[in-house]
């Protein structure tokens, strides 16, 4: 479920926090969107297109977080009780005794009792289906124990409990090569290969992490999820060809994933096959109408492909969607620079200044244009104040070595060439 965050300065922006699941964190949603956390701290934008630091802090079993916006402490809900929390968590004795089953099952019951305490159910029947929970995850427990015995070596349950350990402390190399013994002595062990490739992933390991999902493709062909994760892999290691193919037919599988229009949609940009990206794109906005970027992304792609009135008139659409997007009005503006409308171009492009002054792009866009128009005193100060911000940046240095050259400061544009060599390897 998603909860409304009520914060000063995201009034109507779509702030929400989606709670805890099964085999995912709290998640900061804006405007329908996932925003991804990045060591714990979550970027979002307020009303001004200020960047705003989120830290979400679990409450143990509790599937809604506390959030620790700057200085201050915002709770979506009251605390539970002590009392709530030893009732629900009851099942907590099988994630003690019952292995990595146990555990699966135990905080699969857990999580589903803090749901039901957290629902707008009255108080006895609270109680009543959360005790129902326990019980019924017992008896599950023990039946799927009894299950799982008569078909899986012993040796196999034994490494893949050891490699699930291994994998929750952070030991992946250990975990690999348990889940690996588990495999030699169970080849057909669909959890086994999915565990296996969930730790490649995490080790950025994509090629393995695919030809782990590859094996469980083989022994359930029409397992949606195995090819949804492929094709991710695929498109973290560049092989955007096997990802567009993985999400062709992942939507034989399930048409309305929309996951797999996004990940296609990129995988067919990152080839440059703006058409089809466009197409993707376009089937996007039918199942998610109203989300500002992607018509930004279907503009970007329009734009990429030489149709600027379509890209601007996309990009026009998300910012009407979202008036707030600095980096929406640096794309338009690159769309109107490319039709020779610089002083348009030149607009959009102080105006994602304005929203981020930090907005590195933006200057560099916008020293492009005043450079088109022969305005060489603007294009170096711009060029000037982005090399100031970022002093690495090697392509801020040659662009500004030629405006130098432009305006006869043969010294100066023989200092920033060089720079540029130095910092790029260039010869």
């Amino acid at each position: 479920m998603e909860l409304p965050v009520n914060y000063s300065g995201f009034e109507g922006g779509g702030l929400a926090v989606r709670t805890a699941g099964f085999f995912s964190g709290p998640m900061i949603v804006q405007n329908g969107v996932p925003v991804k956390a990045k060591k714990g701290v979550t970027l979002v934008r307020d009303n001004s297109g200020k960047e705003v630091e989120i830290r979400m802090k679990s409450n143990f079993l509790d599937p809604v977080p506390v959030l620790h916006i700057g200085s201050e402490v915002l709770r979506l809900a009251r605390p539970l009780t002590w009392y709530e929390y030893a009732w629900m968590g009851l099942p907590i004795i099988l994630v003690l005794q019952g292995g990595a089953l146990g555990a699966l099952i135990g905080i699969g019951a857990v999580y589903g009792s803090a749901r039901i305490m957290r629902s707008d159910t009255g108080p006895l029947k609270k109680y009543l289906f959360s005790g129902a929970i326990s019980a019924a995850s017992a008896v599950c427990f023990f039946l799927a124990v009894g299950v799982i015995a008569s078909y899986l070596p012993k040796s196999a349950r034994a490494y893949a409990a050891s490699g699930a350990a291994y994998y929750n402390k952070g030991e992946y190399d250990k975990a690999i090569e348990d889940f690996s013994h588990a495999l030699e002595q169970d080849p057909n062990n669909f959890s086994a290969y999915s565990a296996r490739a969930s730790v490649y992933y995490t080790k950025g390991d994509y090629e393995k992490a695919a030809g782990d999902l590859s094996r469980m493709i083989e022994i359930n062909p029409k397992d949606a999820d195995a090819y949804a994760h492929r094709a991710d892999a695929y498109y973290k290691k560049g092989d955007y060809e096997k990802a567009v193919e993985d999400c062709s037919k992942l939507l034989e599988l399930d048409p309305k994933n929309i996951g797999a229009y996004s990940t296609r949609a990129s995988a067919y940009y990152a080839r440059k096959e703006y058409d089809k990206a466009v197409e993707d794109f376009s089937r996007l906005l039918e199942l998610a109408p109203g989300n500002a970027e992607i018509y930004v992304a279907r503009g970007v792609a329009n734009r990429e492909k030489g149709d600027y009135d379509k890209a601007i008139e996309d990009i026009s659409k998300g910012l009407e969607l979202n008036p707030k997007f600095p980096a929406a009005y640096s794309d338009r503006g690159v769309a109107y620079r490319a039709k020779g409308e610089y002083d348009k171009a030149i607009a959009d492009f102080s105006r994602g200044i304005e929203l981020d002054p930090k907005f590195g792009a933006a200057y560099f866009n916008r020293a492009g244009a005043y450079y088109a128009k022969a305005d060489y005193d603007k294009a170096l100060e711009d060029y000037s104040k982005l090399i100031a911000m970022d002093p690495k940046d090697a392509q801020a240095y040659l662009a500004r070595a030629d405006v130098y050259a432009k305006v006869g400061e043969a010294e100066l544009a023989a200092a920033d060439q060089e720079k540029y060599r130095s910092m790029s390897g260039a010869n």
